[in-house]
């Protein structure tokens, strides 16, 4: 994944993405186009993917540390 997606927001990222698929509809993207825009989006959604993941996974220890918190109130 390069380093410009590290930079973007995931609310950037989806935006970008979004833009692509629209374009992509709308017949804005040329044939010599396609192969780069569909490159692009692919990296784009692992970057959204990977995102999601990271906040399931703090959600998930969140949760975790208030279930331990209740069982062991000291």
């Amino acid at each position: 994944m390069s380093d410009l997606l590290q930079n973007l927001s995931y609310e950037d990222a989806l935006a970008a993405l979004e833009s692509i698929v629209r374009d992509l509809e709308n017949g804005k993207i040329s044939m010599d186009q396609l192969d780069m825009q569909v490159r692009k989006a692919n990296d784009l959604v692992a970057y959204c993917e990977q995102k999601l993941r990271m906040i399931e996974e703090k959600l998930q220890e969140a949760r975790d540390n208030k279930a331990q918190e209740k069982d062991d109130p000291f």
